[in-house]
């Protein structure tokens, strides 16, 4: 066995116990340069054993594991920005909005600006960060239990009885996937059920996801189709299957 193949046997292995791993953690655990790192990543991803992301990399086909907010926020940016500009045409004057602690519906924010006597409710800690930093509104941010390790959320039983005292005009969130057998779908039980606690809040649902998210799905439903009134995602998204096709009326394709 060549030094190049043993290296990536012990990348993979770490692969192995945990799907995602920053370049951070691997060169903690490897003791490799991040130069040397980057490079056996970019090899197998050619040899498609891992697909790279922003700061990382994760098994293919393993949407099983919920990514750092950190690495999310720069994965697929430009995509997310697209969507997000697009979903903040949707908000009008006066509206009272709530946005999940998702990094899609975050990118709303800097579009947000112009409006006048926006309030907005919000589960996400650094949502209500990067709200109170950048726009002068009412804002709201739920109590509950925080999820800092990965989302900087708020869930549990107390975010969802401070949602049940409000009541949002438009709801803007996205999920870890969807598809058409399965709906929307993430990978933790409290997100999950604090997306349908929103719904039950608002007149009108969003759905924001870029289109790496479609047709895969996760370990727990959120909701199926009929749910949202758009489903936003980009241009290039794949839905060829004739199983979109009832729900072609409420996509949305973005540039992007």
């Amino acid at each position: 066995m060549s030094i190049r193949e043993e290296r990536r046997g012990e990348i993979l292995q770490l692969f192995q116990k945990k799907p995602l791993l920053t370049i951070k953690e691997l060169k903690t655990q490897l003791y490799y340069s991040e130069s040397t790192i980057r490079r056996e990543l970019e090899a197998m991803e050619k040899l498609r054993l891992l697909r790279r992301i922003h700061g990382g990399a994760m098994l293919l086909d393993m949407p099983s594991q919920e990514s750092p907010l950190s690495i999310r926020q720069n994965s697929n940016q430009v995509l997310k920005q697209a969507i997000g500009r697009y979903a903040s045409s949707l908000v009008e004057n006066g509206d009272t909005i709530v946005l999940d602690a998702s990094s899609t519906a975050m990118e709303m924010i800097p579009f947000l600006g112009d409006f006048h006597d926006l309030t907005i409710i919000t589960n996400g800690l650094l949502t209500a960060i990067n709200i109170k930093d950048n726009l002068s509104c009412t804002l709201y941010c739920i109590g509950g239990r925080l999820r800092q390790s990965s989302a900087s959320s708020l869930t549990g039983l107390l975010a969802k009885n401070g949602l049940k005292q409000l009541h949002c005009n438009k709801m803007f969130f996205s999920s870890k996937c969807v598809d058409t057998s399965w709906g929307i779908s993430d990978l933790v039980e409290d997100e999950a059920e604090i997306k349908q606690a929103m719904m039950e809040q608002a007149e009108h649902i969003y759905f924001l996801a870029d289109r790496t998210k479609f047709n895969q799905n996760a370990l727990c439903p959120v909701c199926d189709l009929s749910m949202p009134h758009k489903l936003i995602t980009n241009a290039g998204c794949d839905l060829s299957s004739s199983l979109w096709d009832p729900y072609r009326e409420k996509i949305v394709l973005v540039d992007g």
